[in-house]
């Protein structure tokens, strides 16, 4: 920042003109940076410093002006063609625009501060233009002194470093001709830019292979004993480093391999000798110069059959597993073992025979039903059969619960059910192929009466004959009672339709009835017939009826009825309670006279009824004999009155 000091009659800003003077004004001037023609003297020197050798774009930089000489105060203008000038001090002013800069009012000041931006990046050199003048205040042009100075500012543009390339290696480090090279580098970069446009190149033997560019060298392009490395050279984009090249790989021998073992037969019996024959490859062409084989019984070398090409019938058994393990050799390397297919040792033993396997022989097998397997078996060899296995299956799925079994018992099957049945023999040594029966379709089971009766309370004339029926379904169908016919002393009346019951006036004591009832699935129907009944005497029954008032003023006389459903006549014997004591003198007596009886008495009656057979159950009925209220009788004696008579 400026200093200020006294007052200074004239500040200026000026012009400079070679050989020329400078004009002065005390407040700055704009436009004056060349000078101008009114002050002659050239003792001062215009100094301007904060200016790097070459600017960054957007930078912004701290300027100083000042000047050297006499007198020791005046003013300057700096004007610049690019940038912005800013932040101008106290004692300084910036134009509106940012391209010039002049002093303020300040007397005494020689150094004044401002800031300056550059331009963007690729403006170009920036012109600085600066004017100063040391005036000595006297408000002439004379004993005043100026000078002037230029500096063009370049672009500071820093140059591009080319990128590098280091751990250049190839792997695998001991490639064989099966394996495809890789190529492997760590980029670097000081500018910190990206890799582009870096290049590759391989070298076989020494000598370039201009059709290999990339970072793999596929195996086909390899042959033993060829030496290969590769070349690095990095790029940015804009430059390429140094090219770096890879340690060298030789490529070795692939060893052969083996493609295939087809024993002669994988399935032999202990009759057989088995060979083998098998193929190789050696993707170096090399030939197979030595072969080793050995055998495997049940996963364990047999070491007295190693290298035999022949696995001899007498070394098996029935249910042997062997296997074959053969390796070749190229002259350099050995292949790994390949190992054959499974070979499993037959019998010469001819296996059972099943055939003929059927499921029962009746006609329709329902769910009540068991269901038997038959078939027929023999061996060839006259071996004996000491084993089977049997697996039912149901609607075409195994039943893993009656496997073995042999019925399948009922309980298994449902109605509609298709069952079918595979069996296999054993001899011994050899099971029998699986032979399967016909489905059979499990029908309809009928449904079942559990029990049927006929009942009544009297079986009598008195009461009604009723079926009582139990009966059930297996496959859980409905059962319906579709028909009952009834039959007296053993012919049915077909006149009679009452269903399942028998109406008691169509009963006579000494008949014998029963019933054949028949009921249904809806597929099927089933009859059965109840026990016979014998219809019994009816006892003979009894009814009182009290008038509908009872009291003193008459004979109590109910009206006694006696009914006998067989017809027989009847006799009855009654027993009178009056307020609740038997009176003995009315024994078998019909009615009470009235001199017995009194209001508000309680008379009860029983009454037993009999028809030579049987007596009928007591049966009783009590009266109360009402209260009459009293009614006034009025009787005139005599229609004279006399003075003082007493009545």
């Amino acid at each position: 920042m400026g200093k200020r000091s006294a007052l200074l009659a004239i500040v200026f800003l000026f012009m400079f003109a070679p050989l020329g003077n400078v004009v002065a004004k005390d407040d700055g001037m704009f436009n004056k940076s060349n000078g101008c023609g009114c002050h002659g003297g050239t003792g001062a020197t215009a100094q301007l410093s904060g200016l790097p050798s070459a600017y960054v774009a957007g930078t912004t930089y701290s300027l100083t002006v000042s000047m050297s000489g006499t007198p020791n105060t005046g003013g300057f203008n700096l004007e610049v063609n690019r940038g912005a000038l800013s932040n101008p001090d106290a004692n300084s002013q910036v134009s509106a625009n940012g391209f010039q800069a002049t002093h303020g009012y300040a007397p005494g000041t020689t150094s004044w501060t401002m800031d300056w931006t550059a331009p963007s990046t690729g403006s170009g050199n920036v012109q600085f233009d600066l004017a100063v003048l040391a005036a000595n205040g006297n408000g002439g042009t004379s004993g005043d002194n100026y000078g002037t100075s230029s500096t063009s500012l370049a672009e500071d543009i820093p140059s591009n470093v080319a990128p590098t390339v280091s751990n250049v290696a190839i792997t695998p480090t001991n490639p064989t001709t099966s394996d495809t090279l890789t190529v492997t580098y760590t980029f670097n970069d000081d500018d910190g830019d990206s890799e582009s446009g870096t290049t590759v190149s391989w070298y076989q033997n020494g000598i370039l292979q201009s059709i290999h560019t990339g970072l793999t060298l596929p195996s086909t392009a390899t042959s033993k004993g060829e030496s290969w490395y590769a070349s690095v050279i990095p790029s940015d984009g804009t430059n390429t480093g140094a090219a770096v090249s890879s340690n060298t790989a030789v490529i070795g021998n692939s060893a052969p391999t083996i493609t295939s073992i087809l024993p002669s037969n994988e399935a032999p019996d202990t009759n057989e000798d088995v060979t083998f024959t098998y193929q190789t490859d050696d993707v170096d062409g090399d030939t197979v110069s030595q072969v080793e084989n050995r055998w495997r019984l049940d996963g364990a070398l047999v070491s007295s059959l190693e290298n035999a090409t022949t696995l001899p019938a007498v070394a098996t058994r029935p249910s042997d597993v062997w296997e074959i393990e053969v390796r070749v050799f190229d002259g350099t390397d050995f292949s790994t073992w390949f190992t054959s297919p499974t070979i499993v040792i037959g019998s010469s033993n001819q296996p059972p025979v099943i055939s003929e396997v059927i499921l029962s022989s009746t006609a329709a097998i329902t769910t009540l039903d068991d269901i038997f397997a038959t078939w027929t078996e023999s061996d060839p060899d006259g071996d004996v059969i000491d084993g089977h296995e049997i697996i039912w299956s149901k609607n075409g799925q195994t039943v893993v619960q009656a496997e073995g079994l042999n019925p399948l018992p009922a309980t298994f099957t449902t109605k509609g059910d298709q069952w079918s049945v595979s069996v296999r023999a054993w001899d011994g040594e050899a099971w029998s192929p699986w032979t399967s029966s016909p489905t059979l379709t499990v029908a309809n089971a009928a449904p079942e009466v559990l029990s049927v009766e006929l009942t009544s309370p009297s079986f009598s004339a008195l009461h009604n004959l009723s079926v009582n029926l139990t009966s059930s379904d297996v496959d859980g169908d409905q059962v319906q009672l579709t028909q009952v016919q009834w039959f007296l002393n053993g012919v049915e009346q077909l006149g009679l339709t009452n269903g399942d019951q028998m109406a008691a006036g169509e009963l006579t004591r000494g008949d014998a009835w029963y019933a054949v009832v028949s009921i249904s699935d809806g597929t099927d129907q089933m009859q059965a017939t109840t026990p016979s009944v014998v219809i019994v005497n009816a006892a003979p029954i009894v009814s009182i009826l009290w008038a509908e008032e009872t009291n003193a003023l008459t004979d109590l006389m109910p009206t006694i009825s006696v009914i006998d459903a067989d017809g027989d006549d009847t006799t009855y014997t009654t027993a009178w309670f009056k307020n609740g004591f038997r009176d003995a003198n009315l024994a078998n007596a019909s009615s009470v006279s009235l001199e017995k009886l009194a209001p508000e008495q309680t008379w009860r009656l029983v009454v037993v009824a009999d028809d030579g057979s049987e007596t009928s159950a007591p049966v009783e009925a009590t009266a109360t004999l009402v209260n009459q209220a009293p009614i006034p009788v009025i009787e005139v004696v005599s229609s004279d009155v006399w003075l003082e008579e007493a009545t």
